[in-house]
């Protein structure tokens, strides 16, 4: 996930390709699978063994360089702990075609991920049911300065910036199609005024974990779970990063009628 104030609080939004079996025409976040070539790609900034207990899994690293990767070959945004030299549109070109990896180009950029920038928020497990599921991990970032990004017209048709809230309403007026994690995740980062912001509580919420065992609060939201942030009641966190079980997604006609009561009841209250 990648956000920017401008001058408020704005996420970067991909449209899936309406051919795509997995949320086809839904809005989303920049991201793919985890490879086994991510396993070379050099992150800086993060201790490997506190990030392992910090995600409660091996190899976590991975995962890191997986979404800087997904995010490069979808949005085209570079997050790494060098300033990008050359053509990004070449080198991502060139990466999407196969005629080279990851862990090329970043050599070639004499760079590597930047671990410390990017903080875990999330964690969801497809519900069953679904012709694919996927066992999921979210990451938010600040867009990197004086880089442009644009969808792959591909797996992704449409792009834009956008307060998290506008995407809600659009949502809630069957405007658009979001998935489950996608819009749960939306409702927390509409909370925030600024990308500083919700980096600040992320952050915050990283350190708090580190200081505790390298173990994070977290709190469970249906077929996922995700870190608890320091405004939120400490009464039904838990600490560390648990494998999920299948679960049934909640209808989500039910979550959208809870929108949009609590959407009217923030209007009664705005106007008495």
């Amino acid at each position: 996930m990648l956000v920017r104030d401008n001058p408020q609080l704005e996420v970067f939004m991909l449209r899936r390709n309406p051919q795509a079996v997995f949320g086809p025409g839904a809005y989303v976040f920049p991201g793919g699978a985890v490879d086994l070539a991510d396993a070379d790609v050099a992150v800086s900034g993060r201790d490997v063994a506190a990030t392992d207990r910090l995600m409660s899994r091996e190899g976590s690293l991975r995962w890191w360089a997986a979404a800087a990767r997904e995010v490069f070959e979808e949005s085209g945004f570079l997050i790494t702990d060098a300033e990008h030299r050359g053509d990004l549109e070449a080198a991502r070109a060139s990466l999407n075609a196969g005629e080279s990896s990851f862990a090329e180009l970043l050599f070639d950029q004499d760079a590597s991920v930047a671990g410390a920038a990017m903080f875990l928020f999330s964690h969801w497990l497809t519900p069953e049911g679904q012709p694919r599921r996927y066992d999921t991990w979210f990451l938010l970032a600040h867009a990197p300065d004086g880089q442009v990004g644009t969808h792959d017209n591909g797996e992704t048709v449409e792009s834009e910036w956008v307060r998290p809230g506008e995407m809600l309403r659009r949502w809630g007026n069957d405007e658009i199609e979001l998935i489950f994690p996608t819009m749960r995740t939306l409702r927390v980062m509409e909370q925030f005024d600024s990308a500083h912001d919700i980096v600040g509580a992320l952050a915050a919420a990283e350190a708090e974990g580190h200081a505790n065992d390298h173990t994070s609060l977290l709190i469970d939201d249906a077929s996922g779970e995700r870190v608890m942030l320091a405004h939120e009641p400490r009464g039904d966190a838990r600490r560390g990063w648990k494998q999920l079980e299948p679960s049934w997604q909640t209808d989500i006609d039910v979550q959208r009628s809870e929108y949009e009561h609590q959407q009217r009841s923030c209007a009664d209250e705005s106007v008495a």
